[in-house]
């Protein structure tokens, strides 16, 4: 049985796939399916999983959740796939709206991150990020004698004069032994790479690659707006609330 290949990395805008099933089973968080590749995000690094589902021959099963284990990916799943097989074909869907609007607010973290830690040069490093729609927020490490409102008006200023270039988001995978990358990259203090993940970096033009595992938009400019409504300190860190608008706005 092969390793789990994660179609998710290379392409956020692939919505529908085909898998193959490489072995059935259950343990205690519910019946799996472990497939040859996938299209699912399941979740983590602050950024929502996929809504998606499997499908074949006319049925449908909502995936719940998956875990990596040694390169494999458990999909777990509502329901049960009576009649299907080790080594047959099945479906993924992913919802695009729920994916895109997911992407929107990761890459938005990490544009916020990158501009308060390079652009405006303040002494806070990013060490964490809450990518969810209800209740974003980037945390950050430093100094928080300098924490007031004037820092979101400079990121504000700042923001919108990347807008006007379009910036482009990149990402590839590495080896860990890359040392030349990895020296260019931002790596918060915090960073562990995950044992049965690729090492990828992800980097927003005139910014630094960072690690991340997560789905990301092609441009900024999918974007129609984004504004940090909050800076303030919660056990030690700080944090800057945001929202996102998406130039299309998700259908429920």
């Amino acid at each position: 049985m092969k390793q789990t290949t994660l179609l998710y990395l290379n392409d956020t805008y692939v919505f529908a796939g085909l898998c193959q099933i490489q072995e059935l089973g259950s343990d205690e968080k519910g019946q799996f399916l472990i497939p040859d590749q996938t299209i699912f995000y399941p979740g983590g690094g602050g950024q929502p999983m996929d809504r998606a589902t499997f499908e074949s021959n006319g049925r449908q099963w909502k995936i719940i959740g998956a875990d990596f284990n040694g390169g494999f990916i458990k999909h777990y799943f509502e329901g049960n796939l009576e009649g299907l097989k080790n080594n047959n074909t099945v479906a993924i869907r992913i919802c695009s709206q729920s994916r895109k609007l997911h992407a929107m607010y990761h890459t938005g973290g990490h544009w916020i991150a990158s501009a308060i830690n390079e652009n405006l040069q303040l002494p806070l490093f990013p060490n964490k990020g809450y990518h969810y729609p209800e209740g974003a927020y980037v945390e950050f490490e430093g100094d928080r004698a300098i924490v007031n409102d004037s820092i979101l008006e400079d990121l504000h200023y700042a923001i919108n004069i990347d807008r006007q270039a379009d910036l482009q988001i990149k990402a590839e995978i590495i080896s860990p032994a890359d040392k030349d990358k990895l020296s260019k990259a931002f790596i918060p203090s915090n960073f562990q790479p995950h044992p049965e993940k690729p090492l990828r970096l992800v980097r927003m033009e005139n910014y630094r690659s960072v690690p991340c595992g997560g789905t990301h938009l092609q441009s900024i400019r999918e974007i129609k707006s984004i504004k940090a409504t909050k800076i303030f300190v919660k056990n030690g860190k700080i944090r800057i609330s945001y929202g996102c608008v998406p130039w299309e706005m998700p259908v429920s």
